[in-house]
């Protein structure tokens, strides 16, 4: 008898599972023409436009909690872990190649060594290395001059 119930209630538990699938199939079908929907699309947008939403978002950001949630986040080794990642890849090293070929990375440039500041910077290290120079140009100098004295002195058997 058991073997009976078994045979009977087997199709039936199997109809029940693929009726059950199909509700699911059915019901993310259902969700996934509402929410791509133009309807539910303009509500989002008019919902998103609205003052009260824009005030809500801004005292949420001003809020302690958020202050919190955001040192905690950065303290985070995941976080730390995550831009070690960006850092490393390779949409960096393109991005990076791509700004520093860019034009305006080259207006960058050119408006930096043109400035005041360097301008002053370099013309001061240049003055500086200028004495460096003529300070060792001196010394040594000073030091051939000796020993061109030492050996005239020499070759004249005269004492200093």
């Amino acid at each position: 008898m058991p073997r009976l119930v078994s045979l009977v209630t087997r199709p039936a538990s199997g109809a029940l599972r693929l009726a059950g699938s199909l509700a699911v199939t059915v019901a993310e079908r259902v969700v996934d023409r509402v929410l791509t929907s133009p309807e539910v699309e303009r509500l989002i947008m008019e919902t998103l436009e609205r003052p009260e939403l824009e005030r809500l978002l801004a005292e949420a950001l001003d809020s302690p909690a958020v202050d919190r949630l955001v040192r905690r986040s950065l303290e985070s080794a995941g976080l730390a872990q995550a831009i070690r990642s960006v850092l490393e890849s390779e949409l960096m090293r393109a991005t990076t190649e791509q700004l520093l070929d860019s034009e305006e990375m080259r207006r960058i440039l050119e408006r930096v060594a043109n400035s005041p500041e360097v301008r002053s910077a370099v013309a001061a290290q240049s003055v500086g290395l200028a004495d460096e120079v003529a300070e060792q140009v001196r010394v040594r100098a000073a030091a051939g001059d000796d020993a061109a004295e030492r050996l005239a002195r020499r070759l004249l058997r005269r004492r200093p």
